[in-house]
C-alpha cells in the first residue's frame, strides 16, 4: 500500500515494475486505497512509484510463485512543496485535485 506520512492512501501513484535486466515489465496506477493489486512474473524486481508533490521512490521487491507480495511505502513530500505539504498533513485530498487538473 502507497500512503502518504499521515497514513493516508495515496490513489493515483505511478507504479513501474522493473525485472532483474531492468526492463519494465508492468506499469499503472494505485486504486483508491493506494494498492496496485496487479499480477507479476516470479523473481527479483525493482518497484518505481511517483507521485507530483512527492519524492519518487525506489524499492526492491521478490516475488515468489503463488505468494501475494504485501509491501507498505510511505511516500515523502518534495521539499518547497508547502501546498501539496499543507494540503496533505489537513488530509484535504479533494483540493489536491483541483491543483493537479
Amino acid at each position: 500500500q502507497v500512503k502518504a506520512s499521515t497514513g493516508q492512501a495515496l490513489p493515483k501513484t505511478r507504479v513501474e515494475i522493473y525485472n532483474a535486466k531492468n526492463v519494465m515489465t508492468a506499469h499503472g496506477e494505485t486504486d483508491r486505497n493506494g494498492k496496485y493489486p496487479k499480477k507479476t512474473d516470479a523473481g527479483s524486481h525493482t518497484l518505481k512509484l511517483s507521485m507530483s508533490g512527492f519524492d519518487p521512490q525506489l524499492l526492491p521487491a521478490s516475488v515468489v510463485p503463488g505468494e501475494t507480495t504485501d509491501i507498505s511505502v510511505v511516500m515523502k513530500s518534495q521539499a518547497g512543496s508547502k501546498i501539496f505539504t499543507a494540503l496533505e498533513e489537513t488530509g484535504a485530498s479533494w483540493l489536491k485535485k483541483k491543483f493537479d487538473s
